[in-house]
C-alpha cells in the first residue's frame, strides 16, 4: 500500500515538479549571457514575440534585480506568482484525494 501510494503521489504531482525544476533552472541559470532560443518565432526571423523575455526575467527575479525583470519583461513576477499557485494547487488536489483514495 506504501508504495502505490508513492506511485500515486509521483504521478499526480508530475506537473508540480516539472515547474519546480523549471523555476530551480531559471534561479541556477545566468541572464547576462547570450544563450541559445527555442523560441520557434525568433528562430523563423520574427522580431516580436510576447514570451521572449519571460525567462530572464524570472532569473533577474530571483537575483532581486526587480529592475533588470521588469526590463525584460514586465509580466515576470506574474508569472512567479502564478507558476507557485499553480504548484501548491497541484499539490493541494493531490493531498485531498490521496485521503479519500487511502482513508488516511
Amino acid at each position: 500500500m506504501l508504495k502505490s501510494a508513492h506511485i500515486f503521489f509521483l504521478r499526480s504531482n508530475l506537473e508540480a515538479f516539472f515547474w519546480i525544476a523549471a523555476l530551480f533552472m531559471l534561479a541556477f541559470s545566468d541572464p547576462a549571457t547570450p544563450h541559445f532560443s527555442i523560441c520557434p518565432l525568433k528562430n523563423i526571423g520574427w522580431d516580436f514575440c510576447p514570451g521572449c523575455g519571460l525567462g530572464r526575467s524570472i532569473s533577474w527575479l530571483f537575483r532581486l534585480d526587480f529592475a533588470r525583470s521588469l526590463e525584460c519583461h514586465p509580466l515576470g513576477m506574474v508569472a512567479v506568482v502564478v507558476l507557485g499557485y499553480r504548484i501548491y494547487s497541484v499539490f493541494d488536489n493531490t493531498n485531498s484525494k490521496m485521503k479519500i483514495i487511502f482513508k488516511t
